[in-house]
């Protein structure tokens, strides 16, 4: 089975592994350490749990229950959903 690799932001030629970016992957060119950027990850948590409420409030609770859902699927799989689409960030310059 393939890992799933994204391009390295530092030297844009380098991969890190999509498993290996909850814990800070490394390059494999530049030897950078790679991780989520976590603002992303908790603005996204943030605003699925606003429209929850602001659904419920609005007296939509079907559409509520559905982002419920999506939201209950979002942290089972919040690592591999954040390691893969949100955006990464590098602490050396």
């Amino acid at each position: 089975m393939s890992q799933l690799q994204r391009q390295c932001p530092v030297c844009r030629q380098g991969v890190v592994v999509v498993a290996e970016l909850r814990h800070g992957a490394q390059c494999n060119r530049c030897r950078s350490i790679i991780e989520v950027d976590i603002t992303y990850a908790w603005c996204a948590t943030i605003l699925l749990f606003l429209a929850i409420f602001w659904l419920f409030r609005l007296d939509l609770p079907v559409f509520a229950v559905a982002l419920v859902i999506v939201s209950v699927i979002y942290s089972i799989w919040a690592y591999q959903i954040n390691g893969r689409w949100l955006p990464l960030k590098t602490y050396e310059k």
